[in-house]
């Protein structure tokens, strides 16, 4: 699609003037497929202007693209350039043709999960076959009014739209029907995208947030799906956006402790009152753990290194420091940085965020923490 963007189709869409790359961005966007993708296939992609508006001092040119394969009729996009500088040719200002953009649900997302970008992000999505020199070139970046080269909106939609098929379709890209968004303001390589979500039946409206300047870079948006699944990420480790009870008992316990955890300089008392907290709760439903019968592995790091252990036996019902005891073999292990686990028990950090983020870590029998939900009900807090 934004390869669009750049050909004479929308540099000579407007008759009389005369405008380039550098003031040119991508406004809108929408796209349904028909089909799923194919891996492997040669791709014919039928192009063409099919609205030009006139904004006052600036113009929208809306381009739509079918793209087939072998005769199929794969998708349809449709794409809004916004041209700055490129109005008061006395056109219409508004579009019977454009997909409109639609505002979340007013109540508080259902679910949000971040991703931070890479600093030469740009760089990589550029073999995607855009290159705008607007993504890579400072000094073009600075004649189009950035600081420095800014993020390919098509990039940063990628990484909603990944969150969304995480939360609600288990990362399978073959859920996914359509999508509408529409780019607010520039990313900068190397900043975090927080995805919040609200889901309305196989709809999911959702906002993007730069949260290191608290600016929205993607708003009207949405995704609808053929149809949604449970989380992934709720399956493999028993968190949901709404409630994270395993992290509840380990709050109440660092909580309890503030004076102590404020002197802490290294890993070991701090984790120490949090899995006590989890101690706790183990020896108060037997019944439960037994349902569970697995043993987790706590590896906590310092900085990046090794510091400490500890073991939740689940099968033997207890919770202590250190390895798991001798003849006793870890079916999933968690690794997680001291500070992360305090924030994450303190409610500073989503467990959610953190495991997409890859501050915490699960490898092993992964699909037997979903059976910790047992130990996560109204009179559980584990």
């Amino acid at each position: 699609m934004m390869a669009v963007m750049s050909s004479d189709l929308t540099l000579k869409a407007i008759p009389g003037k005369e405008f380039d790359l550098s003031q040119v961005l991508h406004g809108e966007q929408y796209l349904t497929l028909y089909q799923p993708l194919p891996t492997q296939a040669d791709i014919q992609s039928r192009c063409k202007v099919i609205d030009v508006l006139d904004k006052g001092k600036h113009a929208v040119i809306i381009v739509e693209t079918e793209s087939y394969a072998a005769g199929q009729h794969i998708s349809t996009g449709q794409s809004c350039v916004f041209v700055v500088g490129g109005g008061g040719f006395g056109g219409r200002r508004q579009s019977s043709v454009s997909i409109p953009c639609l505002d979340p649900p007013s109540r508080s997302p259902d679910a949000s999960l971040s991703s931070l970008t890479s600093p030469d992000q740009a760089a990589l999505y550029r073999l995607s076959g855009d290159v705008n020199p607007l993504h890579i070139d400072p000094e073009f970046a600075k004649i189009s009014g950035h600081k420095v080269p800014i993020l390919h909106g098509l990039c940063s939609l990628g990484f909603s739209i990944r969150h969304v098929l995480a939360k609600y379709a288990n990362n399978d890209s073959t859920l996914f029907k359509s999508l509408k968004v529409r780019f607010v303001k520039p990313v900068i390589p190397g900043q975090t995208l927080r995805t919040d979500m609200w889901k309305e039946g196989n709809r999911v409206h959702f906002q993007t947030t730069v949260p290191e300047t608290n600016t929205v870079v993607i708003s009207g948006a949405y995704v609808d799906l053929k149809s949604s699944v449970q989380p992934i990420i709720d399956q493999w480790t028993g968190f949901s956006t709404a409630k994270s009870r395993w992290y509840d008992g380990m709050t109440e316990r660092v909580v309890a402790n503030t004076d102590l955890v404020k002197k802490v300089n290294g890993v070991g008392t701090c984790p120490f009152a949090v899995y006590d907290g989890m101690a706790e709760r183990v020896a108060a439903n037997p019944d439960l753990v037994k349902k569970v019968n697995g043993v987790f592995v706590y590896v906590i790091l310092k900085n990046g290194t090794k510091a400490d252990t500890w073991t939740a036996d689940l099968k033997k019902g207890k919770v202590y420091k250190g390895e798991p005891e001798a003849g006793v073999k870890a079916d999933t292990t968690i690794t997680v940085e001291d500070s992360d686990l305090v924030d994450i028990a303190l409610g500073k950090l989503n467990p959610q965020s953190a495991f997409m983020k890859g501050k915490l870590k699960i490898k092993g029998n992964i699909m037997l923490s979903q059976k910790l939900k047992l130990l996560m009900a109204a009179d559980s807090k584990l």
